[in-house]
Formats: C-alpha cells, sequence, structure tokens
C-alpha cells in the first residue's frame, strides 16, 4: 500500500470534523427555539429582534454537513474530506465565537522586531477633550 492511501495513524494533525449535533447546547437550542420565539411573540405580538432569530437559526446551521460544505484535498495524505460551513457569529455559536477569540489574540498580540507591540495592529484610542469646569455649556 502506498503512503499516500495509507490510514491516517490518531495524533498526526488530521481534521477532525467537531460535532455540534452532538453537544448539549446545540440539542438545547434545537428542541426550543421555536418554542422560545412563540413564547417571545406573547399575547402583545412583541417579537424577539431578527437579529437574535437570525444568530439563532445561523448557529444551528453551523457544521451541519446537510446545511453546505467545502470538499477539502489533503497533499500531504492524499485524502480529501468535507467541511461543513460556519455560522461566523460571536452571539450564540461557542466554536466561531472561541476561534474570533483566538484571530484578535494573535492580532492584538503581535510584536514586531523590536519587542513593542507593532503599531498596525493597536488601536489607536481619541483622546477626550479638556472642559474646565467654568467652561462647560450652559
Amino acid at each position: 500500500m502506498s503512503a499516500a492511501v495509507q490510514p491516517a495513524r490518531s495524533g498526526t494533525g488530521c481534521y477532525q470534523r467537531r460535532r455540534p449535533e452532538h453537544t448539549l447546547w446545540y440539542r438545547t437550542v434545537q428542541a426550543h427555539f421555536e418554542t422560545w420565539l412563540a413564547l417571545a411573540a406573547g399575547s402583545d405580538d412583541a417579537t424577539a429582534p431578527a437579529y437574535v432569530e437570525q444568530a439563532f437559526r445561523r448557529y444551528l446551521e453551523c457544521g451541519i454537513l446537510g446545511c453546505g460544505l467545502a470538499r477539502v484535498f489533503c497533499a500531504a495524505c492524499g485524502h480529501d474530506f468535507p467541511v461543513a460551513f460556519s455560522c461566523q457569529g460571536r452571539a450564540v455559536c461557542p466554536s466561531c465565537n472561541t476561534r474570533h477569540m483566538v484571530e484578535t489574540a494573535a492580532v492584538g498580540g503581535r510584536r514586531g522586531a523590536t519587542g513593542a507591540y507593532d503599531p498596525q495592529w493597536r488601536q489607536a484610542a481619541q483622546p477626550l477633550p479638556e472642559i474646565e469646569l467654568d467652561q462647560r455649556p450652559t
């Protein structure tokens, strides 16, 4: 058997698809989301904000192969495998929120050759205007 078609050994860094449908959070949201929307509507016809409903609906599709995927080929091992699309949300999805935090930390902590923070990645704060007590508008 050639090296390209041999099964991968465990611990070699092969891609393992996350399975959000097996988590307690996903099952809870999936089971109770429609009920929550109906209760949120209540008798006064006030519904949940559209962005809240959209965030939860996108979360329920995040990581699910049936909701969209890309086929990826690994040149190292010669296998191809499906990668599910993510919701890229930060409000509800723990996986996408964690990924965003890691990327932000990697960029925010980047240091230049001098050891100081790279000013390209530093967020500049605007100074507040100084107002003395006797100069306040009346």
